[in-house]
């Protein structure tokens, strides 16, 4: 048995050993940073090919499309007027207070390919940033090929390019990623606010942030784990504390100013009953997929030399808490997760410090592998699930009419 065993196995490595051959071959340029991303996006809309007829059938035959487009259309002309709002279902009654996608319509003139050119920009442009942070921190080509590849196949980055509905999170997402990537107070301040006015879970996301850049200036000075409570009064997490307090501050105003109310239906406690909580395994794994094995590795390492990280692993595993808990309470768990997306990038800071870049490769490849192969599915409820079609599928599809 083991006579066929090794010989499989030893065989297994070479597969291995050239396709990363063949990989830092594709990489040798000065524009490797570029192609990573172009390629990743590529692959990543031939696997979730958005429908762009939607928009068109809408914006140029006027045809009926997601009720969000036109309830935004008609808050761009009077922003602050919501009785609109109450004409349709549990999500619009929740844009009360997400401005950023109406006064961009405004800005448009109701035109939607507005927003979807923006999305799809900022989109590439913080898959970009994202792909120079994950190289600052490791070192390493192939982690940050890797890494980026992953991230463009679940729903997180490749929100810019799918998602059609009129949700805006991939504006939110590349706030996150700008507010991690810069060290300017301003710029985190600003990101921050859009995120924030573009969906609440923005607000949220702010802490998650707070705690990467608690561990991020900790690792850039070079401190130990268990030194990381010194980098707290940062200028970086006091910039996301000011945007907060302005953040609450502007919305008190606006809510008695103007009677704004909010429609908190599919909210709550309520939403993990058995009733409603039928879809909460699929939505949490499809949100992150393949990168609950990094965050798996990541609980394990902090456990396994918990004397030099004991508050780090408690607030670690708090925050993974919270932000399973706060994301089963409402209906769109994939959504919700992927605003905590920052926490697999503060994993990759906290594992940097006891993996070898050879064991970051396995661990990034088995992760890609997993979420290119994965299908995108999106839950809303106890009884709904979507399931991007990919390209090939949608062309039988057309085929077949």
């Amino acid at each position: 048995m083991f006579n066929y065993i090794l010989p499989n196995l030893m065989n297994f490595k070479t597969i291995i050993l050239k396709t990363e051959t063949s990989i830092l071959k594709f990489l040798e340029s000065n524009f490797w940073i570029e192609k990573v991303v172009l390629l990743c996006i590529l692959l990543a809309i031939i696997g979730a090919f958005p429908r762009y007829d939607y928009i068109y059938a809408y914006q140029n035959l006027h045809r009926e499309l997601h009720g969000a487009w036109y309830i935004l259309q008609c808050r761009s002309e009077h922003l602050m007027d919501t009785h609109v709002l109450t004409q349709g279902d549990s999500h619009i009654g929740k844009l009360t207070f997400r401005l950023v996608l109406p006064i961009l319509l405004g800005f448009f003139h109701k035109n939607i390919w507005g927003i979807v050119v923006v999305q799809a920009v900022l989109g590439t442009f913080s898959l970009w940033l994202l792909a120079k942070l994950i190289y600052k921190i490791t070192d390493d080509k192939l982690s940050t090929f890797y890494f980026t590849l992953a991230t463009t196949h679940i729903y997180f980055g490749i929100a810019a390019f799918w998602e059609l509905g009129g949700f805006g999170d991939s504006i939110a997402y590349a706030m996150i990623i700008i507010a991690m990537f810069y060290r300017n107070p301003f710029i985190i301040f600003s990101a921050i606010s859009i995120a924030s006015w573009t969906d609440e879970r923005g607000f949220i996301a702010g802490g998650y942030i707070l705690l990467w850049w608690i561990w991020r200036n900790t690792f850039e000075k070079q401190k130990a784990i268990r030194e990381a409570y010194t980098e707290i009064l940062s200028t970086q997490t006091l910039s996301i504390v000011s945007c907060w307090c302005c953040y609450i501050a502007i919305r008190l105003w606006l809510t008695q100013t103007f009677h704004l109310t909010l429609d908190t239906r599919q909210i709550g406690a309520f939403m993990l009953s058995p009733s409603e909580s039928s879809s909460i395994g699929l939505g949490l794994w499809a949100s992150l997929e393949g990168f609950w094995l990094f965050i798996g590795i990541t609980t394990i390492t902090l456990i396994a030399n918990w004397k030099q990280t004991k508050l780090s692993l408690f607030i670690y595993i708090g925050i993974l808490i919270f932000l399973i808990l706060t994301s089963c309470m409402v209906s769109d768990i994939n959504r919700s997760i992927s605003y905590g997306f920052s926490i697999v990038l503060c994993s990759l800071i906290l594992l940097k410090n006891f993996l070898s870049k050879r064991e970051l490769h396995y661990i990034l490849a088995g992760i890609a592998t997993i979420c290119v192969a994965h299908p995108l599915l999106m839950t809303f409820g106890s009884n709904k699930v979507t399931w991007a079609y990919p390209l090939p599928f949608q062309v039988l599809i057309f085929l077949c009419r």
